[in-house]
């Protein structure tokens, strides 16, 4: 299979269990591209290789927004493992803060720093999340310089 041919496998699940037609875009990246995502390509899956999957779906101009990284066929390594456990106590971090009156900046910063504490702060370039709704991205950015803060009624 081919990064391309999961897009199409994405795409086709999606508008299945919608019943109608929607739009589906985003990074479909295996291997050494998975550090900098991008469009599908016909490159070939791999046994072992991490697949990141960062799309989203448009339905009546409403977006969902999913990101996630997988292993292809095959039991990740010790240190896939490792950096995954990191990443989730990383979510659970920002997680903890999720509630209005919150600054967007602590919230990043909750996370980050537990990527720190497991050597991996050099790796997170982007940012921790940001607001899903109708535009993409959309406020509020959770991201170290946001002096935003979270309200009520904010999907994130």
């Amino acid at each position: 299979m081919t990064e391309f041919d999961l897009y199409l496998l994405v795409q086709s699940a999606a508008q299945e269990a919608l019943g109608e037609q929607a739009l589906i875009y985003g990074d479909f990246a295996s291997g050494p591209r998975c550090t900098t995502g991008g469009p599908p390509t016909h490159r070939r899956l791999e046994p072992g290789d991490p697949v990141l999957l960062d799309f989203s779906v448009v339905l009546w101009n409403y977006r969902a927004d999913l990101a996630r990284t997988f292993i292809c066929g095959a039991e990740p390594s010790a240190r896939q493992v490792e950096v995954h456990a990191a990443c989730l106590e990383a979510l659970a971090a920002g997680e903890n803060l999720l509630r209005a009156g919150t600054r967007c900046e602590d919230l990043d910063r909750a996370a980050r720093s537990v990527l720190e504490k497991h050597g991996l702060g050099a790796f997170h370039r982007g940012h921790l999340g940001h607001g899903i709704g109708l535009g993409h991205p959309e406020p509020p950015f959770i991201v170290p310089e946001s002096k935003e803060v979270l309200v009520e009624g904010d999907v994130v």
